[in-house]
C-alpha cells in the first residue's frame, strides 16, 4: 500500500522484517473471517475439487 516510498525505504533499510499482524489491512487470508462467499473459494479453502480442464471443441464457428 506505500509502494511510492519503497525507494527510500529500501535505501534506509538495515535488515527488513514482514510481520504479518491482525488489524485492518490484514495480509494473512486464511486468518481473516469471510462470511459472505461461496464456498470453497481458492486460495482460502485447501479441500476443494479438481477443476475440469478438458478441452472442449467447438466445431460450429465460422472464421472469416
Amino acid at each position: 500500500k506505500i509502494g511510492y516510498l519503497v525507494p527510500e525505504l529500501y535505501d534506509m533499510r538495515g535488515d527488513w522484517i514482514m510481520a504479518l499482524t491482525p488489524g485492518g489491512v490484514d495480509q494473512d487470508l486464511e486468518r481473516l473471517d469471510y462470511k459472505r462467499i461461496k464456498r470453497p473459494m481458492f486460495p482460502l479453502d485447501e479441500e476443494m475439487a479438481d477443476p475440469d480442464l478438458s478441452v472442449r471443441w467447438i466445431s460450429d464457428i465460422k472464421i472469416q
